[in-house]
């Protein structure tokens, strides 16, 4: 049968005291962590921009900070004062709809689209009323990391209408 020592070792009052002040440091990070998980703090957030001119107002809401794989909200709407009379034409980043799985415009779908390096470019009939609005069925690209830049623009006739720029953060 072996023998084990009985004695015990000094480790010495300061090492103990250090030992247990790390510990509760860690357990207190790991607690305000998960605390901020549990409030959604890591979750999506979702902002709005918005501009005018020449008679149009555009309000693009978008995701400011998402996480991949993770379904976000992307809709344009068209205000004109008044009622829309005349087919509206978006024009949209093409750097930033590749930041997105696009499952397609859900609605209303475009009358023509187009794309470019540079924009996509949707011709919508004119709605009923002053406002159209189009929805994106989109989700975050599983890879997406960090800030995404991204514009929105109404093109009216030869000249442009109102243009919103904005940028997304992926976090991981």
């Amino acid at each position: 049968m072996a023998e084990h020592p009985t004695t015990t070792v000094d480790v010495g009052i300061r090492r103990l005291r250090r030992a247990r002040v790390a510990r509760r440091a860690f357990l207190s990070v790991l607690a305000l962590f998960v605390a901020l998980g549990a409030l959604g703090v890591y979750g999506v957030r979702t902002t709005t921009a918005r501009a005018q001119a020449h008679g149009w107002e555009l309000t693009v809401r978008h995701p400011q900070i998402d996480r991949g794989g993770l379904p976000v909200t992307f809709e344009i709407a068209v205000r004109r004062d008044g009622a829309i009379h005349e087919p509206v034409v978006l024009r949209v980043a093409s750097e930033y709809l590749d930041h997105f799985d696009s499952n397609g415009v859900v609605e209303p779908q475009p009358a023509s689209a187009t794309a470019t390096d540079e924009f996509a470019q949707w011709e919508f009939a004119p709605p009923p009323g002053d406002v159209l609005v189009v929805r994106f069925d989109v989700r975050v690209q599983p890879g997406a990391r960090g800030r995404t830049p991204g514009w929105v623009e109404v093109v009216s006739g030869e000249r442009s209408g109102p243009r919103v720029a904005f940028s997304t953060w992926s976090m991981p």
